[in-house]
């Protein structure tokens, strides 16, 4: 698989957005990682892709030498950076540090009365057979970030599709991806912004409007950014968890009736750490090495957080859930400056949505006949999950 170039580099066929490994993408990354840590590709115009965790932390660790303003390959925002998550400092910290308190551990708990009202409600109106990827996990944090970030539900489809074709459909189509940004954008600032400056709520977006008079950086196109960024990274990347996880569940009954045993946030820590969705690109700022590739100044770096989770020199076993494990140093939500500001959200999102299958269905298998569906992109994960299930008795 490994093919010499004229540089020397270890040079590899990948393509994180061929959908014809979404379905083994583990096994790829971890002939990737055998091979070498870090290998290069010349898909997408030329990149690198890390599979190894040592690599991964080291690089994710230092923003500096590699910065975030390459974190989608292929770009598909037209070279509008979404925000805060593709800049560097001191821009990065100053959105980042206006973000930081609407998604304290305090406020996050607050939203879990509301969230297990939703999740039940939304488990009682199914029956079997399912699709519980189309039907439970994605809605449950969408309908949750669009409350924190104030979208009224009755907008959420636009930006739904619109994220959800950058994110499923950008690697083969880019153009396409930057004119569904674009309207995004547009529809952002006039038919959920324009209402808020009028009429504000308690929710992030109409915070930001009311900092405009005192940060003069926040004008009305950042903010758009910074609620399709939040709203992107919230609902995609733990819909694709949650539905992975259920998938995994529904398909082997062993590990569901574990699962069922286990404290809950072990069994979502072990959940993210093996079915971690994003894979996050970096820019090399200035040449340097690592893991003995020489990597020079302007080329990308795909980093495979899903395959640093899987790294056998990390985790002993681990490819087989263990809901006892301690210390899981997993990389699901990146390191550094740049960790995932939503880390809190995601997990209550996780922990109440499956103690709430757990508490509606006795048990729920894999639909006769029928297989799970995995898109393949840098979010990657199940979006279709067809089940059977024995709905529980309320004696």
């Amino acid at each position: 698989m490994v093919q010499p170039t004229t540089d020397r580099r270890p040079t590899v066929d990948f393509d994180h957005h061929d959908q014809t490994i979404a379905g083994r993408i583990h096994e790829v990354y971890r002939d990737l990682r055998s091979e070498n840590p870090i290998q290069w590709s010349d898909h997408h115009g030329g990149f690198w892709i890390a599979t190894g965790y040592g690599p991964i932390q080291a690089i994710a660790s230092a923003p500096d030498d590699f910065t975030s303003e390459g974190a989608l390959i292929p770009d598909m925002t037209g070279g509008n950076a979404l925000v805060p998550q593709m800049l560097q400092d001191p821009e990065h910290r100053l959105y980042r540090t206006l973000l930081r308190e609407w998604f304290t551990p305090r406020r996050i708990a607050s939203f879990e009365p509301a969230l297990r009202d939703l999740s039940a409600e939304k488990l009682a109106a199914l029956e079997s057979p399912v699709d519980v990827a189309a039907e439970y996990a994605l809605s449950i944090p969408m309908e949750m970030i669009l409350r924190v970030v104030g979208v009224q539900e009755h907008n959420m489809d636009l930006i739904r599709d619109g994220v959800r074709y950058m994110v499923d459909q950008g690697g083969q189509d880019p153009t396409g991806a930057t004119d569904a940004w674009r309207t995004a954008m547009s529809f952002v600032k006039e038919v959920i912004i324009a209402p808020l400056r009028e009429s504000p709520g308690d929710d992030l977006l109409s915070y930001l409007l009311k900092q405009q008079t005192e940060v003069s950086e926040l004008t009305d196109d950042v903010i758009a950014a910074i609620g399709f960024s939040m709203i992107g990274a919230g609902f995609d990347t733990t819909y694709k968890t949650l539905s992975t996880t259920l998938a995994y569940f529904a398909a082997n009954p062993d590990v569901q009736a574990q699962a069922r045993k286990s404290p809950s946030a072990q069994i979502v820590e072990e959940a993210l750490r093996l079915f971690a969705p994003v894979a996050t690109g970096r820019t090399v700022h200035t040449d340097t090495e690592v893991a003995g590739q020489a990597l020079k100044a302007g080329e990308r770096i795909l980093l495979a957080l899903p395959a640093a989770n899987r790294d056998p020199l990390e985790f002993s076993e681990p490819d087989e859930p263990h809901f006892d494990r301690n210390n899981v140093r997993h990389l699901t939500f990146g390191s550094g400056i740049h960790k995932c500001l939503g880390m809190h959200l995601a997990r209550l999102e996780l922990r109440v949505a499956i103690e709430e299958v757990f508490r509606a269905f006795d048990d729920f298998r894999i639909a006769p006949g029928q297989e799970v569906r995995f898109v393949q992109s840098q979010v990657w994960g199940a979006v279709s999950v067809p089940i059977v299930f024995s709905r529980a008795r309320n004696d």
